[in-house]
């Protein structure tokens, strides 16, 4: 929360957390705080693709596919262009020191990501970054930095 793009955003797009990914609760809260237009991913698996659906508060959200909490079916909530987000928080099973990460394989941070400008960071716990480059394909985006409980990387 101390990171200057996460103190200079309006947008912020949060992941609900999920088995045992970092937990961004405290973040959203955070941003709330501080007036931050705060939206969550909501997967539309037959496009294989995220609407990012503003959320004003915690209950709003509700299991979703793969019994993720999401917001509401968009339409309901205000859905924003990837492209008008400051910063994106994303979550992943694994990261190396180089920008790269494993998702769950399905690919929607990739497809949703790709040639945005939005800063794009990273949470994990120490014991999911490796010092081996993870091998990246033509379409995986890759994160501008990474937030462990001991260390913020910049790529």
């Amino acid at each position: 929360m101390e990171l200057p793009e996460f103190v200079a955003a309006d947008k912020i797009a949060l992941y609900s957390s999920f088995n045992s990914e970092v937990r961004t609760g405290l973040i959203f809260k955070e941003a709330l705080l501080h007036n931050k237009q705060v939206y969550f991913p909501r997967a539309d698996e037959e496009r294989k693709h995220l609407h990012f659906i503003r959320v004003l508060a915690a209950d709003e959200l509700r299991p979703g596919l793969y019994d993720i909490d999401e917001p509401p079916h968009y339409g309901e909530g205000e859905e924003v262009s990837v492209d008008s987000l400051d910063l994106v928080v994303m979550p992943g099973v694994a990261f190396d020191r180089f920008g790269s990460r494993i998702g769950y394989g399905k690919g929607f941070y990739d497809r949703v990501l790709e040639g945005a400008t939005a800063f794009k960071v990273a949470l994990a716990y120490g014991c999911q970054v490796t010092d081996q480059k993870i091998p990246m394909e033509a379409h995986d985006v890759s994160v501008d930095a990474l937030v462990t409980e001991s260390a913020i990387v910049r790529f």
